[in-house]
């Protein structure tokens, strides 16, 4: 049993290193970079109103990374603390935010680790995560200023 347990968590392991790597592949990839540089404004608007309840408008913490998710309704606490701890330290910067956004992707089409590692590292996943992108910023309203500011 307990070696079992040891190649779980081997293999919890390097899923993890896996994702990982196949994310940040996939969000330096054109298509990606495409999305997130045409929808910078909106998004940068975003961060920034959650940075500001904070204070500090170069990064958010945990608490406002929390409040991000509830008010677009992405994921539960649980799952943003872990993403959160992923992709940054104490405080998350844009950047990070960015990045997370992908995380937070993989992991609505896949709670299991292993599933998302696989799911990064298809053939396809580029353009996956690049129409993903495009339907997160739709559901937050990114296109259309008015009602990004009344969900803000």
């Amino acid at each position: 049993a307990k070696q079992r347990a040891l190649s779980k968590n081997k293999s919890r392991g390097e899923a993890e290193k896996r994702q990982k790597e196949g994310l940040q592949t996939v969000f330096f990839a054109d298509p990606v970079q495409t999305v997130l540089s045409e929808n910078l404004q909106p998004l940068r608007k975003v961060f920034d109103a959650f940075a500001k309840i904070g204070g500090d408008i170069n990064s958010i913490d945990l608490a406002e990374y929390g409040k991000w998710g509830s008010c677009f309704g992405v994921l539960g606490h649980k799952v943003l603390k872990e993403i959160f701890k992923q992709v940054a330290g104490p405080k998350m910067d844009f950047p990070a935010f960015q990045k997370s956004l992908l995380h937070c992707l993989a992991y609505l089409q896949a709670a299991d680790i292993q599933q998302q590692a696989d799911l990064v590292e298809a053939d396809d996943a580029v353009q996956t995560f690049a129409q993903l992108l495009k339907d997160l910023f739709k559901h937050m309203h990114l296109d259309s200023v008015p009602a990004l500011r009344n969900t803000l």
